[in-house]
């Protein structure tokens, strides 16, 4: 899902370098697949399986009867292994046969039970038959959360002032006319809840004009509902000025006819319109069965208080300028343009029809990049051009035919030239000469961003992969809540608060997520543009140390810039993330579209624990080290060294790592080095789909696996296991058989 701004065109980086205008010199989910809490169970892990039987329901049994003979055998059994059994091969593939919406549909659906396991969507967890009910097996996710799966209902953003309880509206409205809800929108991302009759439903976003009973038609979207209540996710804009409403049209919406405001009614509308005429509020009683939800509020009063939407990086006061230039020629200021699609404020002196040029110089020459003619009033003129700039420092403005007032001094003077060419698009206008080195015109320049737009659709999406963050800071090198992460990470009090990273190269950050008490969530708004780094080269203070949480869209670097040499308790060099600290256990590490770099050690360096999941999907992680720390250690860890728990308090089982769709690349020895330490008790699962692993030297074949005890799992290995859904990747052993 994205947000459209109705801003277009694409965003580079120099252009969002002068959005922050501040640092200029220093700007540069879960739609996860998530871990299974549920195990694919095979004959080798039965014992594991065997040891967590169900005993509430062998306690159960052995009371219900006491003297039969078959409690006597399971007590014999302990386990009941031959029910187990069964229950393994239910099991097949480990999905469930269907899914249903409640564990009531599902008891009415089988009564009595069967042989199968179900999803159910309420809870999210898979249900079994234990001979007399339907019971829990815990959280179950065999595939990534679809799109579009994740109502804004579901989401701790929504606000939802006027919630109705629709199962209640029987009567059917029409299919031909639009129904406006008489109601004002508030400010925020608006979606909509309707109960809705099976079909074809347009959503219109309208603006009433004044206190008339007509509107503008500003955004429409088409959905197919199903019977019943539907979200339909609109992510429509709503500023909340109190002149926006929502309409529908379609196969039919339930409504009641006491309880309500009414609406406003067009009949035989059409949806291609882009105004509504007269409509009346005759049904002043009846209550529409839809209402609106709102999402983001609060990010989208930061985006513009960072963000806004005109940049004008100097105003001139118009008033002390006096002096007016011929109009015979085509004057060059000399000031480069920004970054931003181009307005021109300028002072003129009389009532004109003037041009306007945009130019790109090459040496000593200017090609014509844009030329349009504007009829001015005496006195200030905005001019939209509708020209984006690139902000390379080669563009400059040009007008001709207009008297713009001017200072002879103050400012950095102009080039002249003749116009008697009648320049177009694409001439060249050789050699201008630079008449004057001072003179300051009464112009300056404004760009409209387009940076709003991709930080929206980067939120957007977040919050559709519902990670449920429940506040948010904003760090940007100016404009911001803070200026660095490291001061973001002191101020957070919870694990759902969110940290937006704004354009910028952020140096000489040693982000400590080890020792601080929540999770680390930091999301970036361009993975090329975000980035982190330090150039310590210390292996106890690299650029980022984080145990739990999700890193998207970022950078994380490194740096070897030929003064510093590692140091400290290890001379490893450093990581760019090093991600191994007890307080792993229990929770979950996502990385997202994100670049780990380090020219000293491995681009990250994992320890893993008990009942942890780890995910990278989308990343990219180098090594492009040279440095040998003694015995090749440095060198040999390749761009990602992994490993399981080695033997601490947090040894155990579920030890997941989830490759999806990575590139791994080192420049020496092996990309992914794998170590297997301690015994069978410290059980690692890795799950890699997609993932390209290269090495200069050994090619595809560049994964290592190590162990401290040999045994029959995964590459001669105890404790390491290949999952079975682990396909097409560039490494042979990372394919499941």
């Amino acid at each position: 899902m994205f947000i459209n701004y109705n801003l277009p065109g694409t965003i580079d980086k120099v252009r969002l370098d002068q959005v922050i205008e501040d640092e200029a010199a220093n700007a540069a989910a879960d739609s996860v697949h998530l871990a299974d809490n549920v195990k694919h169970i095979t004959s080798t892990e039965r014992t594991a399986w065997n040891a967590k039987a169900d005993k509430t329901y062998i306690d159960n049994q052995l009371a219900l009867k006491a003297n039969s003979t078959d409690v006597n055998s399971l007590a014999t059994a302990k386990a009941d292994v031959s029910y187990v059994d069964t229950k393994i091969a239910s099991l097949a593939s480990g999905s469930p046969k269907a899914v249903y919406a409640t564990l009531a549909d599902l008891q009415a659906a089988f009564p009595t039970g069967d042989t199968n396991i179900y999803l159910v969507t309420a809870d999210g967890n898979w249900y079994y038959w234990n001979s007399s009910a339907w019971v829990s097996g815990g959280v179950y996710q065999a595939t990534s959360i679809a799109d579009n799966s994740i109502t804004p209902n579901a989401l701790v953003t929504t606000q939802i002032p006027n919630k109705k309880t629709l199962a209640s509206y029987t009567t059917i409205s029409g299919t031909t006319s639009l129904y406006i809800l008489n109601q004002i929108l508030q400010k925020g991302l608006v979606n909509v809840v309707g109960n809705f009759i099976a079909g074809t439903q347009t959503i219109v976003l309208l603006r009433r004009n004044g206190n008339n009973l007509n509107f503008t038609v500003v955004a429409t979207k088409q959905f197919t509902a199903v019977s019943g209540i539907n979200t339909l996710i609109t992510n429509f804009l709503a500023t909340g000025d109190g002149t926006e409403y929502i309409g529908v049209i379609g196969a039919g919406i339930k409504y009641s006819t006491t309880g309500g405001n009414g609406w406003f009614e067009v009949p035989n509308f059409n949806t291609s319109s882009t105004s509504v005429g007269s409509t009346d509020n005759s049904s002043t009683t009846y209550d529409f069965g839809i209402y609106p939800t709102y999402q983001d509020v609060g990010i989208i009063d930061k985006i513009n208080q960072v963000l806004p939407d005109v940049y004008t990086p100097v105003v001139k006061p118009f008033s002390k300028y006096d002096r007016t230039p011929g109009t015979t020629s085509i004057y060059i200021p000399v000031e480069p343009l920004k970054s931003g699609y181009l307005k021109v404020v300028l002072n003129s002196a009389s009532a004109v029809t003037g041009k306007l040029y945009v130019l790109q110089k090459n040496g000593s020459n200017y090609t014509v990049k844009f030329v349009q003619s504007y009829s001015l009033t005496s006195g200030q003129n905005t001019l939209d051009t509708g020209y984006l700039c690139a902000g390379d420092g080669t563009e400059y403005i040009g007008f001709s035919g207009i008297p713009i007032y001017y200072n002879s001094a103050g400012g950095t003077g102009f080039f002249e030239k003749s116009e008697t060419n009648n320049y177009k698009v694409g001439n060249i206008i050789t050699s201008p000469s630079q008449s004057s080195t001072t003179i300051d015109f009464a112009i300056y320049y404004q760009y409209t961003s387009l940076i709003k737009s991709k930080l929206a659709q980067a939120i957007r999406t977040l919050i559709d992969q519902q990670h449920n963050f429940t506040d948010y800071i904003v760090v940007a090198k100016s404009g911001g809540d803070c200026t660095t992460v490291t001061e973001a990470t002191a101020k957070l009090t919870n694990d759902t608060t969110v940290i937006y990273l704004m354009p910028g190269i952020y140096d000489g950050e040693a982000i400590d997520g080890f020792h601080t008490n929540y999770a680390l969530n930091i999301v970036g708004m361009d993975r090329d543009l975000c980035i982190i780094q330090n150039s310590l080269a210390s292996y106890e203070t690299p650029p980022l140390e984080i145990t739990r949480g999700v890193l998207k869209n970022v950078t994380v670097k490194a740096l070897n810039d030929g003064t510093h040499v590692p140091s400290g308790a290890s001379l490893w060099g450093t990581y760019a993330v090093h991600a191994d600290w007890n307080s792993s256990s229990g929770h979950s590490l996502v990385f997202e579209n994100c670049k780990l770099i380090s020219y000293w050690n491995a681009a990250i360096g994992i320890g893993m624990q008990k009942d942890f999941d780890l995910i990278f999907r989308n990343c990219e992680m180098y090594t492009y080290s040279d440095y040998d720390a003694g015995n090749n250690v440095g060198l040999k860890n390749g761009a990602v060294l992994l490993h399981n728990n080695q033997g601490d308090a947090y040894v155990g089982d579920n030890q997941n790592v989830t490759l999806d769709n990575c590139r791994i690349y080192g420049n020496h020895g092996n990309s992914l080095r794998v170590e297997a330490m301690s015994d069978e008790i410290s059980k690692m699962y890795i799950r890699a789909i997609n993932t390209v692993t290269y090495t200069d030297a050994l090619k595809h074949n560049s994964v290592s696996v190590s162990a401290t005890k040999a045994g029959t799992q995964w590459q001669n290995t105890c404790n390491v296991f290949l999952k079975g859904e682990s396909f097409g990747n560039s490494s042979p052993i990372l394919n499941a058989q």
